[in-house]
């Protein structure tokens, strides 16, 4: 019997449509869906208040029509649960779908199986508590009461005295008192002795961080052939009693006012008594972004602002 050649360039084809295929399974988080599968106010993060701890669920198959009768979404949930449940596959569809009702903060692994087991897609869920949610509002106010905030030397950095850093100020605003008021008001919503401790943390961006200096600091940077590789420089006096930081980033689209759109998330393994951590992020899209900052326990640290230009 012989084998059939096949040139190269016939396998490098093949390839590639198997690894097309692999990555348009997808699983996305909304606020409902339609008949036809789209979700409605699609995002990873959701905020724990009545209205925004139940969420949608939606797996699409890509192009292809799901070969089955039914699929098992399991999820992980913070403090390692597991649940388990089914997704009626209607006839002749790629896509199902079923809501999720979200007890706990934190992290949720969400995948996707056929009922043999195997992996179709994964994803992650984000429930943040509903004080974060409120923080994250007055800091936003705050900022656009700023037309130009102030450079502000950062603590604890090694650095010239001729050259100030430019950090975005979002905790408060000296230009209205109501802000302020404001401001203690949701501390003693939020966890008081966790939300003050980070009362004096600054959030600087850089290219470089070197031998305790930071590198061409500032808010502006532009694009390379590559994407801008940022580094971001976080400091407190008082460490972050945290051995995880998870970094939300969010982007503004051309046509909003507000960062609504969730960009990327991702975690910083770091040791609590750290008073500053140093991490970096890549970019690869001009706009204007915002970065938050949380403990593992969601408790919101700080909030930065950079712009990307080509």
């Amino acid at each position: 019997m012989k084998l059939k050649h096949i040139p190269l360039l016939g396998f490098l084809q093949i390839a590639l449509f198997c690894q097309i295929s692999a990555y348009s399974q997808s699983i996305v988080f909304a606020k409902k869906f339609t008949e036809t599968g789209e979700g409605i106010d699609k995002r990873n993060i959701w905020y724990a208040d009545s209205s925004e701890s139940r969420v949608a669920i939606i797996y699409n198959n890509g192009k292809e029509t799901i070969n089955a009768h039914r699929l098992v979404a399991e999820i992980k949930g913070p403090n390692d649960s597991i649940q388990k449940f089914i997704l009626k596959v209607g006839s002749n569809k790629n896509w199902v779908a079923d809501y999720f009702e979200m007890k706990q903060v934190g992290r949720y692994a969400v995948l996707v199986l056929d009922e043999k087991g195997n992996v179709l897609s994964t994803a992650n869920l984000y429930l943040r508590g509903q004080e974060v949610k409120q923080k994250i509002k007055r800091e936003e106010r705050i900022v656009k009461l700023e037309d130009s905030p102030k450079p502000q030397v950062v603590p604890n950095l090694k650095k010239d005295e001729s050259e100030p850093v430019a950090v975005a100020e979002t905790k408060t605003s000296e230009s209205n008192p109501e802000d302020k008021k404001e401001d203690n008001t949701v501390y003693e919503v939020a966890n008081a002795e966790l939300t003050l401790q980070f009362e004096q943390c600054n959030l600087v961006f850089c290219e470089a961080y070197k031998d305790g200096k930071t590198q061409n600091p500032g808010t502006t940077f532009k694009l390379n052939g590559n994407g801008k590789y940022v580094e971001l420089v976080l400091t407190n006096d008082k460490g972050f009693g945290t051995d995880l930081l998870l970094v939300d980033v969010w982007k503004k689209k051309e046509e909003d006012t507000n960062f609504n759109d969730h960009f990327d998330s991702k975690e910083v393994k770091i040791d609590k008594k750290q008073a500053t951590v140093v991490f970096h992020y890549s970019f690869r899209k001009p706009g204007e972004y915002k970065i938050s900052i949380f403990t593992k326990d969601n408790v919101w640290i700080t909030s930065g602002y950079v712009t990307i230009i080509k």
